[in-house]
């Protein structure tokens, strides 16, 4: 027991130091500080860098998978559910910031040729992001009623970008237009005028 708790504590402790910084700076000193033990405890249970931050990676996920299913399973309507999955995968993103940005560096080098520690965290977002795919797609089909496999990924995919824009987490949107999206009463509303805006993509009404 005392082992598994040495191994939380460190897996924490390597997010909570992505989280204000990023992976590219991240170091196993930094790790090891952070959780209250020395460098050499950290290698003795993960061994390399790559292995603790995938780990806390695999962590950072879990509960935006929980919240996933506990949605899909809930009498909610399908777009209440959307709703409620988009806030809170996007919640983790804004408490994390680091992790954020690092992910985005990490994913825009998908599909170019990678070697050693990006490819690693590539790989480990490919299987949490395949677990979450295909029970969002299905969502958004029950919402849009579109029976295009292609069409219903397109929006799929836009719903995800719409809501997860670098610039929709900064203060410009405040400063430019008037609308802070950082406050949660209106980043919910943005949220469900994103979920919203399916409707316009629906098939067409029966003659």
């Amino acid at each position: 027991m005392a082992s598994e708790s040495t191994e939380e504590r460190i897996v924490l402790a390597a997010l909570e130091v992505i989280g204000v910084s990023s992976i590219d700076t991240l170091t196993v000193r930094d790790i090891a500080a952070r959780a209250g033990v020395n460098v050499a405890t950290v290698h003795y249970y993960f061994g390399t860098k790559e292995r603790i931050v995938s780990e806390a990676l695999r962590q950072f996920f879990l509960p935006v998978m929980r919240q996933l299913e506990t949605s899909l399973e809930s009498e909610l309507a399908p777009k209440q559910k959307l709703v409620n999955f988009l806030e809170m995968y996007t919640a983790q993103f804004r408490e994390h910031p680091g992790v954020f940005q690092s992910l985005i560096k990490v994913i825009s080098t998908v599909g170019t040729e990678n070697h050693g520690e990006q490819q690693t965290y590539q790989t480990v977002l490919t299987q949490v992001i395949a677990g979450a795919k295909d029970k969002l797609v299905g969502l958004i089909r029950e919402i849009t009623g579109l029976a295009d496999e292609k069409q219903v990924i397109f929006h799929a995919l836009r719903t995800m970008t719409s809501c997860l824009h670098p610039l929709l987490n900064s203060g410009l949107p405040g400063r430019v237009f008037g609308v802070d999206l950082r406050d949660k009463a209106l980043w919910r509303s943005y949220l469900e005028g994103v979920v919203a805006s399916l409707d316009a993509h629906g098939p067409p009404p029966a003659p």
